[in-house]
């Protein structure tokens, strides 16, 4: 099945089974009586491509797939780009959303590997959707859960902690789910995008 099936697919609503396996036991998202307003944002950007790794850098890795989802014309979802993380999150902030999304892939040396949603500490409306991330991914894909229930709660002068205090509407995170520094951890723009729909999809 290609990429455009599989897409197809996924927008289809199943017909209910009496033996259908029970859900996993994932964090409830608040407001989940409407269809939530979601900004993604393109972390990096201009002079600055963020990490390189894996033939591949954060900026080219992120761009690809916002694009993909774009072209899907989902009303709720709206994608922004900048010359950096803050200046993406100052654009948003005209679409009033309930939740943003910053996107971004982790960087350390070449064994590091997990899972990892940087939230403000404190900041507990967004917990459950840093929670939801971590859970569906490590279990899509078999990765660990770095922190407390995936997420790394930021402080002070911690880094990321800017871009996410410029969102001053709804929930925010910040993504990192993969090291592109380890070449194991590696995953493909096409299994990230099927990924992140099904996120989408969930909340």
């Amino acid at each position: 099945m290609n990429l455009i099936e599989w897409i197809k697919n996924l927008s289809k609503k199943e017909s209910p089974k009496t033996d259908a396996p029970s859900k996993p036991n994932l964090p409830e998202i608040p407001d989940s009586s409407k269809k939530l307003k979601i900004a993604i944002v393109r972390g990096h950007g201009g002079n600055d491509s963020g990490a390189a790794g894996c033939g591949t850098n954060e900026v080219e890795y992120n761009t690809w797939v916002m694009r993909e989802i774009e072209k899907l014309n989902l009303p709720n979802v709206k994608c922004f780009y900048g010359d950096n993380s803050i200046s993406a999150v100052l654009k948003s902030l005209a679409f009033f959303p309930d939740l943003t999304m910053q996107l971004h892939l982790n960087s350390a040396g070449p064994t590091a590997h997990g899972c990892e949603v940087l939230v403000v500490d404190g900041d507990t409306k967004s917990y459950p959707f840093a929670e939801k991330f971590a859970s569906m991914f490590c279990k899509k894909f078999n990765r660990r859960m770095r922190g407390e229930l995936g997420k790394k709660k930021l402080s002070g002068n911690d880094r990321g902690i800017s871009s996410l205090k410029t969102s001053t509407f709804g929930a925010k995170i910040l993504v990192e789910p993969w090291f592109i520094s380890n070449k194991n951890e590696f995953l493909s723009k096409e299994d990230y995008l099927k990924f992140l729909l099904e996120y989408l999809k969930e909340i």
